[in-house]
């Protein structure tokens, strides 16, 4: 499927498919700025060859294909890092790691500035690779090749949603701010994952013009039609979510207080419910309420839609979508992304789960919910 130029790197010959020619002052005219810095940067292991505009640079099929191991190798990592400790952000960013002075994590970010910071390099990433992309690679003649374009299209319109749209236009204005060292971990990993997405679909991973396409095509609409739905799930599990906190509050609302340890369940009877495992004394209905944290929130259980089934329904929406976008490009590096997207959000899924079960007991394990993947986890 990919056609890659040898030479660059090892000075092998030519393959099928792929062809080689001296990098001479004509040559180097009619590449991209990006392919010429890969050159000069790299004519020790040369040996005199160069690839064509219609297959790219060996450096970048390395990039490419070791980035997506690398990813792979990193999700035991993180997989089982989000196991031991939660990230301090969302329902875990409690009074402890909001005080000013407390430096364990980090000064606090605002949550829509930290959204739109850690998850807008997968869409400037992207843009610059493609501009330094030589147009006839990726757009061949005498159009666009629309293989690529609805697999690159996939993948940018889930973060123009999840980078823009979420936190400019959908995101409440009292979210919990987020620690700037979460929030620096999470844009790292987007401008990793962006520029691995964004060379494997326009300079790597380019299908054949001249062959039959019809498995690929059929492929690429089983994974786009599987995206799809898990596209529609996040975004419609992420809404039942942000609709609970604009409803007025209920009986049974449970309200987590300054330490973040403590939740007061007011039942019918006005009554209150101390959390497993805590000692400190809880807060009461009508007790002061200055004494709790300035970004106390309330939380409700959800119903509706996935929710039925498991506990964390906007996350398993979201795999859903990256296993259907691995599906549809067939490649390393987007299983290594659908991989490693397992393991961040299934973790903190369980962790969501486990709080559930521990603030609203019988009450909640009487619904028979999974954590993230129905009949497994």
């Amino acid at each position: 499927m990919s056609r890659s130029c040898p030479g660059l790197l090892t000075g092998a010959g030519d393959a099928v498919g792929t062809s080689t020619a001296p990098w001479n002052n004509a040559a180097a005219g009619n590449r991209s700025l990006l392919e010429n810095l890969l050159y000069f940067s790299s004519r020790g292991f040369a040996s005199g060859t160069v690839c064509t505009v219609d297959s790219p640079p060996q450096i970048l099929t390395n990039f490419s294909h070791y980035s997506a191991w690398c990813m792979l190798f990193m999700s035991v990592v993180t997989f089982v890092a989000c196991l031991v400790k939660e990230a301090p952000y969302g329902r875990y960013s409690t009074a402890e790691t909001q005080k000013s002075g407390d430096w364990k994590w980090g000064p606090l970010i605002p949550a829509r500035v930290a959204w739109v910071i850690m998850e807008s390099p997968t869409l400037w990433t992207g843009c610059l690779v493609l501009w330094f992309t030589p147009a006839a690679r990726i757009l061949g003649q005498p159009g666009p090749d629309p293989m690529n374009v609805v697999l690159l299209s996939l993948f940018v319109i889930h973060y123009i949603q999840r980078a823009l749209i979420y936190p400019l236009f959908r995101m409440k204005s009292g979210a919990a701010p987020m620690p700037i060292s979460v929030m620096f971990m999470a844009f790292l990993f987007c401008l990793w994952n962006g520029l691995t997405q964004s060379v494997a679909l326009s300079n790597v991973e380019l299908y054949p013009k001249d062959t039959d396409r019809t498995r690929e095509w059929v492929r690429i609409a089983v994974g786009s039609v599987i995206w799809a739905i898990g596209f529609y799930l996040n975004i419609t599990c992420d809404s039942i979510l942000m609709g609970l906190k604009d409803k007025p509050k209920p009986d049974g609302y449970v309200e987590l207080a300054a330490t973040g340890k403590e939740a007061t369940e007011g039942g019918g009877s006005g009554g209150a419910r101390q959390r497993k495992g805590d000692s400190s004394s809880t807060a009461t209905p009508g007790a002061d309420s200055s004494k709790a944290d300035s970004r106390k929130t309330r939380y409700k259980i959800p119903y509706g839609s996935l929710f039925t089934y498991v506990s964390c329904a906007n996350y398993t929406g979201e795999l859903i979508e990256w296993l259907g976008f691995a599906i549809a490009c067939w490649n390393l590096p987007a299983l290594g992304f659908f991989v490693y997207s397992f393991s961040n959000l299934a973790p903190r899924a369980h962790k969501h789960h486990q709080w559930y079960l521990e603030v609203f007991g019988d009450e909640y394990k009487k619904l028979g919910r999974w954590a993230v993947v129905p009949g497994l986890w």
